[in-house]
């Protein structure tokens, strides 16, 4: 079945988005490529304004574009304080005949947060500002978030299906171990998580600050879902657990600090470790499958290698000790 993951992005040239900014927004000035792994993104700066410009997959639903732009101003008006993408307007552009969705987007002025070298006074910054997000969350719902999505962690039978792109058996038992480990030890207490819409996505590569009032800002609304509450901070302690060598110390440090705008019951906290596993796991098959559909997309694997290497080391831990752990430490 064609969708966002198997279809083709969007290719425009810039000669052609200098055209559309002109013929459909009225707007001219300079084009800047930027990647995005399954859409198409521009930046534009005109002499009064800079802008995103965001070209959606064709196999995108128009629902899921309405959900990132209705969750987008919920949480403008819930918390004016964090900074999130708003749309300023929207074009449906013929192109090859093909119809594509356009986004014009208003530009957060600020750094990413894989920018800055991070102490663990920063992870803290960071799980507070996380925690505003699910808080600024609540309450929010829209049919299209209630979906089958490949990157919702709770959608195991999808990870265990990727595993056919696995091309070992050692990194196949891997994934196993952890399918096994979150059957034994999540399902058993599942009535206990709370559910709720999700950013998702809660990396460095997408958090912002403002250089101007240190504030948070966040962008990609892309992977958006209806899913466990508790999988919008696990899936933010994974990037964190791959981008430190030691990184239990950090991992609290972000806890405490989401605790402080938005707190987790026990059985969530009991459970995020193994949440953090599967998102670890979604990584690593995600990258095994799509590099087969797009070998020349070297994004593609940015984070394979460093995946495995997580999953190998965390294959070798007590899982239910490191849980206990960090809960000790942030309780």
């Amino acid at each position: 079945m064609n969708s966002i993951f198997t279809n083709p992005p969007p290719s425009f040239t810039k000669i052609k988005i200098k055209k559309v900014l002109i013929s459909e927004f009225n707007i001219s000035g300079t084009v800047k490529s930027l990647y995005s792994d399954r859409d198409q993104n521009f930046f534009i700066t005109t002499k009064e304004k800079k802008y995103i410009l965001k070209i959606y997959n064709t196999a995108e639903k128009k629902e899921t574009i309405e959900l990132q732009d209705t969750a987008t101003r919920y949480i403008r008006n819930r918390d004016p304080q964090i900074l999130v993408p708003l749309t300023v307007d929207y074009k449906t552009v013929e192109n090859k005949g093909k119809s594509f969705d356009l986004q014009l987007l208003d530009f957060i002025e600020g750094d990413f947060l894989n920018k800055k070298s991070m102490t663990i006074n920063d992870y803290k910054d960071m799980g507070v500002f996380i925690g505003r997000l699910s808080k600024a969350l609540l309450g929010f719902d829209h049919q299209a978030a209630h979906r089958i999505f490949e990157w919702d962690c709770k959608q195991i039978n999808i990870i265990a299906n990727n595993l056919r792109f696995v091309n070992t058996n050692n990194k196949k038992n891997i994934i196993l171990y952890f399918l096994n480990q979150y059957k034994n030890n999540v399902i058993p207490i599942k009535e206990n998580l709370r559910m709720a819409v999700i950013h998702n996505d809660g990396n460095d590569h997408n958090i912002i600050i403002d250089n101007k009032h240190k504030t948070f800002g966040i962008i990609d609304f892309g992977d958006i879902v209806y899913s466990f509450q508790i999988i919008e901070s696990a899936v933010a302690i994974a990037y964190i657990y791959l981008n430190n060598e030691n990184p239990f110390e950090e991992i609290c440090s972000f806890l405490k600090g989401y605790q402080l705008s938005f707190e987790l019951n026990k059985a969530e906290l009991k459970s995020i470790v193994y949440f953090m596993c599967l998102r670890i796991c979604m990584t690593a098959t995600m990258s095994a499958w799509r590099k087969k559909l797009f070998p020349k997309n070297k994004y593609l694997t940015i984070s394979e290698v460093p995946a495995w290497s997580a999953l190998d080391k965390l294959s070798k831990i007590n899982l239910s000790q490191l849980s206990d752990d960090i809960i000790k430490n942030v309780q």
